[in-house]
C-alpha cells in the first residue's frame, strides 16, 4: 500500500515523497513457471511487479541483501494507479522461516489486506526441472539428476554460501525436500489464513491461463478483470553440452564478470552470464525417464495427500 509523507509541507517548493511497499507476494514454487506468471502481471495497468523478480528480501537464507530501504527501492517506480505492488521470489516456499518475516513485515508496516500468490507444480517434474536449472546456470556439478538426488542427504548439512559450490542458496540444492509442499503451505495458511493464499496448479494453469489470470485478478481484488496479456514463457530452459562444463564456467564467471569493478558495468542478466551461455545448446533437455518419475513420484505421495487435506482439493492431476 503506499505510504505517503511530505517533507517542509509549508514550503510551496517542497516535492510530495511517495513511499510504496508490497501488498502482494508470489511466494513460489521454484521452476513452476512463476517467471511467466510474474510477466503476465506485470503487464496489468493495475498491477506493479519488481525488478528484479526475485529480491528475496524476506528469505533468512536467501543471501541477498536486507536493508528495507535498499528493498522498498525496488518499488519505487509504482504509481497511484497501482491497486496491488508484488514481486515473485520462489525462495520464499522452501525457505523456513519466511512466512513469519513476511507476517512481520506486513504488520510493522500496516500492511492491508495482504495477498499470498502460489504456483504449485507436480514435485517430481518440478525436482527435474530444477536440477536442469541448476545445471544451465552452473551451480550443480553432478552429471545425471539420479546423482544429484543422491548427494542431497550431505547437502543438507552444508552451510550457504560454501565454498565448494557456485549457487549461494541451499535450497536449490533440496531438489527433494524443497517438492514436499505440505508442511509449507500450512505454514502460511496458520499465519495469513487460507482465504488470503491462491493456490495456482502449474498442469491446470498452462491448460487455460486466461482463465487462472482472472481468478487471480478476482482474488487480488482489481477492477480490470477481463484483462489478457500476451501469453508466452518468460523463463525457458536449455541444454548444455556438460554440467561439469557449466560448473566451471560459473568458477571463472564468479572470478571475473561477476567481481567489482566489472560488475559495475553490467546492466543485464544476459551480460552478466556471457560465459555461461557459451554451453548451452539451442534444444531443450531431455525429459525425465518415465520409470524413474515414477518411482520419484510414489515418495511424494504421502506429501501430496496430507497437501490435498490441507487444501481440501483434489491433485490426482499428478498422480493418476
Amino acid at each position: 500500500m503506499p505510504v505517503s509523507s511530505a517533507k517542509n509541507s509549508n514550503n510551496p517548493d517542497s516535492s510530495l515523497e511517495r513511499v510504496y511497499k508490497p501488498n502482494f507476494f508470489i511466494i513460489g514454487a521454484a521452476k513452476s513457471g512463476t517467471s511467466s506468471l510474474w510477466g503476465y502481471l506485470n503487464e496489468h495497468p493495475e498491477i506493479f511487479m519488481s525488478i528484479p523478480k526475485e529480491p528475496g528480501y524476506f528469505a533468512p537464507e536467501w543471501p541477498g541483501p536486507k536493508e528495507e530501504g535498499r528493498y522498498l527501492k525496488i518499488f519505487q517506480n509504482a504509481q497511484s494507479a497501482h491497486k496491488r505492488i508484488g514481486e515473485a521470489s520462489t525462495m520464499y516456499l522452501s525457505c523456513p522461516g519466511t512466512a513469519e518475516q513476511i507476517l512481520t513485515f506486513c504488520q510493522k508496516n500496516q500492511i492491508k489486506d495482504p495477498k499470498l500468490v502460489v504456483m504449485l507444480r507436480n514435485p517430481a517434474d518440478r525436482a527435474y526441472s530444477l536440477y536442469n536449472w541448476q545445471v544451465q546456470e552452473g551451480y550443480e556439478y553432478a552429471g545425471s539428476f539420479e546423482k544429484a538426488i543422491s548427494l542431497e542427504e550431505n547437502r543438507r548439512s552444508l552451510k550457504f554460501p560454501n565454498p565448494w559450490l557456485t549457487g549461494g542458496y541451499k535450497y536449490n540444492y533440496m531438489y527433494f525436500h524443497s517438492g514436499l509442499y505440505a508442511d509449507q503451505i500450512q505454514d502460511y495458511v496458520e499465519k495469513f489464513g487460507k482465504e488470503n493464499l491462491h493456490v495456482l496448479i502449474f498442469e491446470e494453469f498452462i491448460q487455460d491461463a486466461p482463465t487462472h489470470l482472472k481468478e487471480i485478478y478476482d482474488f487480488l481484488g482489481l477492477e480490470l478483470k477481463d484483462f489478457l496479456p500476451e501469453i508466452k514463457v518468460y523463463n525457458p530452459s536449455y541444454e548444455v553440452y556438460s554440467p561439469l562444463l557449466q560448473f566451471g564456467l560459473r568458477w571463472v564467471n564468479r572470478a571475473t564478470i561477476e567481481k567489482r569493478p566489472i560488475r559495475w558495468f553490467i546492466k543485464s542478466k544476459e551480460q552478466r552470464d556471457t560465459l555461461i551461455n557459451l554451453g548451452h545448446k539451442k534444444n531443450k533437455p531431455p525429459k525425465l525417464d518415465p520409470a524413474k518419475r515414477k518411482t520419484l513420484l510414489n515418495k511424494y505421495m504421502s506429501d501430496i495427500q496430507k497437501l490435498e487435506q490441507h487444501l481440501d482439493r483434489d491433485l490426482s492431476i499428478w498422480y493418476r
